[in-house]
């Protein structure tokens, strides 16, 4: 999203399910497929994956667009 001071980056992992009976389900995914170690290992990704983000993406958007993105 474009913000006064450049780009604003948001992620939502969501696990599970919102609906009534399908929560009953939420805890044996939380144990057995989505466990706190692969959370963190997640999150991790996510950290490393947006840290470098800001080395790639403005020359790819400018080859992308014929633009360049302003820096703050």
């Amino acid at each position: 999203t474009a913000v006064e001071s450049g780009t604003l980056y948001e992620n939502c992992l969501i696990i599970g399910a919102k609906s009534s009976w399908k929560r009953t389900f939420n805890p044996l995914i939380r144990r057995w497929m989505f466990d706190q170690a692969r959370g963190l290992a997640w999150l991790r990704h996510n950290i490393e994956e947006v840290g470098l983000l800001e080395h790639f993406l403005p020359e790819l958007y400018a080859q992308e667009t014929g633009r360049y993105a302003r820096r703050a």
